[in-house]
């Protein structure tokens, strides 16, 4: 029957006989192996399943000793006369249109393995099938028309993975006064992908190119083609395109090779060794010289660089066998100071190419008499408890070549070494070094916190004239350290917080504070906050907000050594009951009483009128309960997770 065959150009032998045996009127059976494709040493095939006429066919490989089945898993779409391009090779897989029965026929890949045959991407999701045909490889990426039931078939693009599986524009976007229709046929040349588009307004066909993107699938021209019966339509040799015309005579279409632009150093130094090189690349074929066109562009003028001249009408001839051709540009040194300079070339259409991308590029030629020294402060703001310096960068431009010594001074609202740390105190010119190499240099400005209510405090940099650089702008930047303490005084006070995380103290008497957005830090003195005239805080938040106790006069504390919370009391009525009772029992977890020691704290819940709410009660260092020294500060408004009965982590409410 038809079958596999082999031949090394002088004898010819079976490969293999995949079809044995005969029907029952005697006729030899055939698998009828067609679609040969070769990746990389193995022969891929497809063989029909039943008959030369069954719709669906299987994929086979080969090494020319024999054949065997890839995998059974699926089935490819046959339909060989219209779509023989469907079993494509790129690198050493072939790629197909493969349905397993739950997806219709969508892109797969095979290695020559079972477990390397899979489908690539579900294009359109369902039975449904988005049936990729006229698969064409350019390189390493696949090319093919695909319709995922929303744009009709159009241009798509796969690099082997689901997420490299992309459409490339719905439909070839019409243009010169055309109505395209859709893509008919795909063919590559010299590394383009071509594409035969259906016009669909009787006018004949148009051939179209693409470098993968929407907007680089473009217009190349009218062509006098029909296709014959799926049959193909193009092939291609070197950079030439060959095809049957309505006249059915052979027809040629040259493509002309695309130029591109880049520059080898985008930045020089006027006084340095270093020129601009920019390079000219045409695709294509080589074999001949070419011509092209050119303009220069830029603030740099011609007293500025040598090897080119300033406007259009330039020209740059590619050397034939040579794929570049180079513009060299050295800067012309001077001794004045000035802003760096641009040199822009452009590419100018002309005769024999067409411009590709980029088709411009831009060089600068870098002052390096003396450098420019600026200044800037990022964050502008930092807070006075918080973890973030000011940090002032001193910026120069130019010549970074050797280590440069700037002068500054230092003014502002802050005093150096008690509002913050970072900068030496002597002398009243300070220096700031760039090292060589270097175009920027920084000085850290850290606040030194406190615990004084103050205005906002500025640190304001200003640059000094010196040697070897100029003062660029700014030349001066200020920095803010913003206060987050609120203190209040000897009578009642309401201090209310901001969105800052702050420390508030309302010292003596019966105050009431609200710590706003936080997290904040409540100071208590023994004798300020008592059960004669306890604090209120309004919004305190456990896990989030922290309490921290000093002496009388203001000396830090250590936190308590010992921290409990006692069972809820329903029957106190006043603040001395409550007193009490939670001196007497100080931990609801524990049976009998537990007193509240000296320098530990208990936290206890009031259910009962006029008192009701939530207290923190914290013992001197005198074991004995003391009414006008040891701590009481209601925790109105209490928020977070409570603590249960007995013992409490101190750290977790105390600082």
């Amino acid at each position: 029957g038809n079958e596999l065959w082999r031949s090394d150009g002088t004898s010819v032998s079976l490969a293999a006989d995949i079809a044995t045996g005969s029907t029952n009127d005697g006729e030899e059976k055939s698998s009828h192996p067609h679609n040969l494709t070769v990746a990389g040493s193995t022969l891929f095939f497809t063989t029909y399943t039943s008959s030369y006429t069954d719709s669906n066919s299987s994929l086979w490989k080969s090494n020319g000793n024999g054949a065997s089945l890839v995998s059974n898993n699926f089935k490819l779409e046959n339909r060989s006369r219209e779509f023989k391009s469907n079993l494509t090779a790129v690198g050493n897989q072939v790629f197909f249109s493969g349905n397993d029965g739950i997806s219709g026929y969508e892109l797969w890949k095979s290695d020559g393995t079972d477990e390397g045959t899979h489908r690539v991407a579900d294009l359109r999701p369902g039975l449904h099938s988005s049936s990729p045909r006229n698969l064409t490889a350019v390189g390493n990426t696949l090319y093919f028309l695909g319709n995922d039931g929303f744009s009709n078939y159009g241009l798509w693009k796969s690099d082997g993975t689901k997420e490299g599986t992309i459409r490339i524009n719905s439909i070839i976007p019409s243009g010169a006064g055309s109505n395209l229709n859709y893509p008919i046929e795909l063919t590559s040349i010299d590394n383009t992908l071509l594409i035969l588009v259906n016009t669909g307004n009787g006018n004949g066909n148009q051939l179209w190119q693409s470098d993968g993107s929407a907007g680089g699938t473009t217009y190349v021209a009218d062509i006098p083609v029909t296709p014959n019966n799926g049959e193909r339509t193009f092939t291609s040799v070197g950079n030439t395109l060959y095809f049957a015309g309505f006249d059915i005579e052979l027809w040629a279409l040259t493509l002309l090779p695309a130029i591109t632009l880049k520059v080898s150093t985008e930045t020089v130094l006027e006084d340095g060794v270093i020129n601009l090189i920019y390079t000219f690349t045409r695709s294509g074929p080589t074999t001949s010289g070419l011509t092209i066109s050119y303009a220069i562009s830029g603030t740099a003028d011609a007293s500025d660089y040598r090897g080119a001249t300033p406007g259009g009408g330039q020209t740059i001839n590619f050397a034939e066998g040579a794929a570049t051709a180079k513009l060299t540009i050295e800067p012309s040194a001077d001794t004045d100071i000035e802003a760096d300079e641009s040199i822009a070339v452009s590419l100018v259409a002309g005769n024999g190419y067409t411009i590709g991308t980029p088709n411009a590029v831009t060089g600068t030629i870098r002052n390096d008499d003396l450098a420019l020294i600026s200044l800037a402060v990022s964050p502008t703001s930092v807070r006075e408890d918080g973890a973030n310096n000011l940090l002032y960068t001193f910026n120069r431009s130019g010549s970074t070549e050797k280590p440069l010594m700037v002068n500054y001074t230092v003014v502002g609202s802050a005093t150096l070494g008690v509002d913050y740390r970072g900068i030496a105190a002597t002398p009243v010119t300070k220096t700031i070094s760039f090292a060589a190499g270097s175009d920027t240099a920084t000085v850290s400005v850290a606040p030194t916190a406190d615990r004084s209510q103050e205005a906002n405090e500025t640190v304001s940099l200003r640059l000094v004239a010196g040697a070897g650089y100029t003062l660029g702008s700014p030349n001066a930047v200020t920095g803010t350290i913003l206060n987050d303490d609120l203190i209040g005084t000897s009578t009642r006070n309401i201090l209310v917080g901001t969105a800052l995380a702050e420390f508030i103290d309302g010292l003596q008497a019966n105050d009431t504070l609200t710590g706003g957005i936080g997290p904040d830090v409540f100071g208590f003195r023994y004798g300020h906050s008592t059960l004669i005239a306890p604090d209120r805080i309004t919004d305190f938040r456990f896990g989030t907000d922290k309490i921290d106790l000093f002496t009388a006069s203001g000396g830090n504390l250590a936190m308590p050594p010992g921290f409990t919370r006692a069972n809820n009391n329903n029957t106190a009525t006043t603040l001395a009951a409550l007193a009490t009772a939670v001196f007497t029992d100080a931990n609801g977890a524990l049976a009998g009483n537990q007193a509240l020691g000296a320098n530990r704290a208990a936290m206890v819940v009031s259910t009962k009128a006029p008192i009701a709410g939530t207290y923190l009660f914290i013992n001197d260092s005198i074991a004995a309960r003391s009414n006008s020294n040891d701590l009481l500060v209601n925790l109105t408004g209490a928020s977070g997770p409570m603590p249960g009965l007995g013992l409490i982590s101190v750290g977790s409410v105390f600082a």
